[in-house]
């Protein structure tokens, strides 16, 4: 049963109800010191001569302080820690702001930190997608190729609460390989169901797997996602290769249920990995976290309206006066959608896959997203936290 826990003999917690899982979780105080730990957590991989993902969670470009998205100085550490273990780091995302994540990667200071320590980064709104078939409630989507070329991949999530699943752990920072609008889109066709969405994040982690998760808990956003979430320091990092495993022990740490994050019985179900798990490492106390307040979009009819309508927010803008006609735009389109007539541009939207690809390509911004009439406000206010926040405390 979720929630049952064993105390061994060497004062590790353990989940009885399959054979456990290793959960690695030690205390630190802060980002300076971070190089033994990953070093540590990388342990146990072969990184040598290999393409290394690192798979960041960058939910918009906000400072550091405000908790919302893996650290900069937890990224770097990564970054250093596969470098000297002989692997070719790549760290990228897709954020959850809407045709801002290369704008995000920079005003979050992840883009700095990454440079700083010698490795490269990318927007997987930028990369070059591929057709690639997930199955299941997915079946067909788009991926970086970038993604499915690394020979080894590793989820750097954040500690944090989520609106919807309860935990956003490492089962469900993988979400963030859809680029663009792909990702509302997919919990939209699925009738605004999280059941569904935890399960088919599920699906692609099985179809893309991952080899560790290291999880970025030294500070936590609790009470909500990225606007209504308050900072807190809780001065843990913790990694396994069982993601499930490892989202499980970290609800338990948090004071959740493991039951009530739908990622984690999906997870266990489908074979992931199983919520049974044993502590390893530093003895650390359970801290719980502020838990989020309702939210009407866990009712289905109201999700799905929500997230149709998330998706459809950006329409795409052509301005003739800025373009060059380079033709990158309709290079990088997976779905062949940009078409050119002459010096005229067209996006067809029958073809359009959402994944902003031709945006953040464009290097003149002749292609731009324009808000549509009932999301202007949340999106300027997006676009002016990304922009302004680069100049602020770090």
């Amino acid at each position: 049963m979720a929630g049952n826990r064993k105390r061994s003999g060497t004062s590790d917690l353990e989940r009885t109800s399959r054979t456990p899982s290793e959960v690695h979780v030690h205390r630190a105080e802060d980002y300076a010191s971070l190089g033994p730990l990953m070093s540590a957590a990388l342990g146990g991989l072969s990184l040598a001569g290999k393409r290394v993902l690192l798979k960041v969670n960058l939910m918009k470009g906000q400072a550091p302080a405000k908790a919302t998205n893996t650290h900069p100085e937890f990224v770097a550490a990564a970054v250093r820690a596969v470098k000297e273990l002989g692997g070719h780091p790549l760290v990228g995302d897709s954020s959850g702001a809407l045709g801002l994540t290369r704008a995000g990667f920079v005003a979050s200071g992840i883009a700095e930190a990454v440079e700083r320590s010698g490795g490269r980064w990318l927007s997987f709104d930028a990369a070059e997608l591929v057709k690639f078939i997930v199955g299941g409630l997915i079946g067909e989507t788009f991926i970086p190729k970038e993604v499915l070329d690394c020979e080894v991949r590793i989820t750097l999530p954040k500690l944090k609460t989520h609106t919807l699943f309860g935990l956003s752990g490492a089962v469900k920072n993988q979400l963030g390989l859809l680029p663009g609008a792909l990702k509302p889109e997919l919990h939209a066709r699925l009738g605004g169901r999280v059941d569904l969405l935890a399960q088919a994040i599920v699906e692609l982690n099985l179809a893309v797997p991952f080899q560790l998760a290291i999880v970025d808990g030294i500070l936590a956003l609790e009470g909500g996602g990225s606007s209504s979430g308050q900072p807190c320091q809780r001065g843990l990092v913790a990694w396994a290769s069982d993601l499930v495993a490892l989202d499980a022990a970290l609800c338990e740490l948090a004071g959740l249920d493991p039951q009530s994050v739908p990622t984690n019985p999906a997870g266990e179900k489908l074979g992931l990995g199983t919520m049974s798990y044993r502590l390893v490492g530093e003895k650390v106390s359970p801290a719980p976290l502020r838990k989020p307040g309702f939210d009407l979009k866990r009712f289905p009819p109201l999700g799905r309206l929500a997230y149709r309508l998330r998706a459809e927010a950006l329409s795409l803008r052509w301005d003739a006066k800025l373009c060059t006609h380079c033709g990158k735009c309709t290079t990088v389109c997976p779905t062949s959608a940009v078409e050119r007539s002459g010096s005229t541009l067209s996006i067809c939207p029958e073809k359009c896959t959402l994944c902003y690809s031709c945006v953040e390509n464009c290097e003149p911004a002749a292609i731009s997203l324009r808000p549509r009439w009932y999301a202007r406000s949340a999106y300027r206010k997006r676009a002016a936290g990304t922009l302004v926040e680069q100049g602020e405390d770090r």
